[in-house]
């Protein structure tokens, strides 16, 4: 943990066994979720350093990507409204769903996709996208992973062959970055339960690293990977 004011380094958090791929501040920063690819969710108090809750994942599968839930549309939606939150963890093999109180289930991810690598979640229309390692993107709407929920829309899309390392949401469009490199933004729209991409802007001018997170902020995308360093568009 780091001071924004001066970078200095209050706190360091240990438990997990395996790398950390994910983390989530918690209201004004007193409490942190993380995830990693020892297959559990962790709960700290930042004040005192220490872990407060463990979520494990079935079959301890390593997490790549944490997704929370806390707006009251959300939790609606996926029938956990009596939840303060709910976790989405992105595993090579589906989305473990992961209430604070109660238990959790899994939802493999589509047979003809390949592994999960990515994953991001929109307020603005409740939809869920994963990025996958044949290069496809899945759109789906977030109540599609309730249990024997009604069958709803699923959109699949594909770049190129080349694995989705990052997604990002804007709004109604989604920033794609992939391992080699072509960050791209797509325009989303939702018509008649009909899911609809087109590609909006091609971010030029990046060479051939991989697009491994995504950031947004006045105006500006910011898009980050391997030894390519940083870029704003």
């Amino acid at each position: 943990m780091f001071s924004a004011e001066d970078g200095i380094n209050p706190r360091t958090l240990k438990g997990h066994t395996r790398a950390v791929t994910s983390t989530h501040i918690l209201g004004v920063g007193k409490e942190v979720l993380s995830a990693s690819k020892d297959g559990t969710i962790r709960l700290w108090n930042v004040g005192e350093a220490k872990e407060l809750q463990q979520w494990p994942i079935e079959r301890k599968r390593a997490i790549e990507v944490l997704v929370v839930l806390e707006d009251k549309e959300a939790l609606e939606e996926i029938g956990m409204e009596e939840e303060e939150r709910v976790m989405l963890a992105s595993t090579k093999d589906g989305v473990a769903v992961v209430p604070w109180t109660q238990p959790g289930w899994f939802v493999p991810r589509l047979e003809e996709v390949g592994h999960q690598i990515s994953m991001a979640y929109s307020t603005s229309s409740q939809l869920l996208a994963t990025g996958h390692s044949d290069g496809t993107i899945v759109l789906r709407p977030l109540r599609s992973l309730v249990p024997d929920s009604p069958e709803s829309t699923t959109k699949l899309f594909r770049r190129n062959d080349s694995p989705i390392y990052s997604l990002s949401f804007s709004s109604s469009d989604l920033l794609i970055g992939t391992s080699t490199g072509l960050p791209c933004c797509v325009g989303i729209e939702i018509k008649d339960d009909t899911i609809s991409v087109v590609t909006k802007e091609e971010y030029a001018g990046w060479e051939a690293v991989g697009v491994e997170c995504w950031t947004e902020g006045n105006g500006s995308v910011w898009c980050a990977g391997g030894e390519g360093g940083i870029r704003r568009y």
